[in-house]
């Protein structure tokens, strides 16, 4: 594990990224879903990486926990393999896997890696 920690704005675009990847892709992955469980299912992880997107805007994420950095890394992780799985859709419980360990991944990069 690296002892370097992110600044306040590599955390911000770490949520972000996750964000704007939803953003841009929500039709391809709604057109994708194959039940009305894995449709609801993307549409409340687009919200929840959108909430999780506008709470570390309102934020000061500036935590120098290495832990907080831990997690960094691992949201920048995630996020790849989110978007590697987006090139080709052909297994949406396994995308939906992954979207949902990343928003989770956000969330906690938002929440502990908020300034007191």
């Amino acid at each position: 594990m690296s002892n370097t920690k992110p600044t306040p704005s590599e955390l911000l675009k770490g949520v972000e990224d996750l964000h704007f990847f939803f953003e841009r892709n929500f039709d391809a992955i709604i057109a994708a879903c194959q039940t009305p469980q894995q449709t609801k299912k993307a549409i409340e992880l687009h919200a929840c990486a959108r909430k999780a997107f506008w709470k570390a805007q309102s934020s000061a994420l500036q935590d120098n926990n290495l832990i907080v950095a831990e997690i960094h890394r691992d949201l920048k992780a995630t996020t790849k393999k989110v978007q590697a799985a987006r090139q080709q859709l052909t297994d949406i419980e396994e995308f939906l896997r992954l979207a949902t360990e990343a928003v989770r991944i956000a969330g906690a990069v938002t929440t502990f890696g908020a300034a007191a």
